[in-house]
């Protein structure tokens, strides 16, 4: 497997501007196609029907909408509500030496 780094946004000079992409051999893209395909459907049996991102047929604008109707709902009837969003899109950056 060979990395990459790919220039994504803004300065080109500073590092966490860039993204690696990682070339795989095709063996191994034949053979985690396979893997996946085999294991999605037990994976899909364990996530629960609230996880809608990254899977197949579904999206994140129904949770989307399933918020905000709640969020009304709780201001129509004045309850309180608290929020929590976490973003972990840097989560899994990394520089390899």
């Amino acid at each position: 497997m060979e990395s990459w780094p790919v220039h994504k946004k803004r300065d080109a000079l500073n590092c966490e501007n860039y993204r690696g992409i990682s070339l795989f051999c095709i063996a191994y893209k034949v053979f985690s196609n396979i893997l996946f395909k085999h294991l999605s459907h037990i994976v899909d049996n364990q996530i629960g029907d609230y996880q809608c991102g990254f899977r197949k047929e579904r999206s994140t604008a129904h949770e989307i909408f399933t918020l905000r109707q709640i969020l009304e709902k709780c201001r129509e009837y004045g309850m309180e509500t608290h929020h929590l969003f976490i973003d972990f899109g840097a989560a899994n950056d990394s520089i390899d030496p």
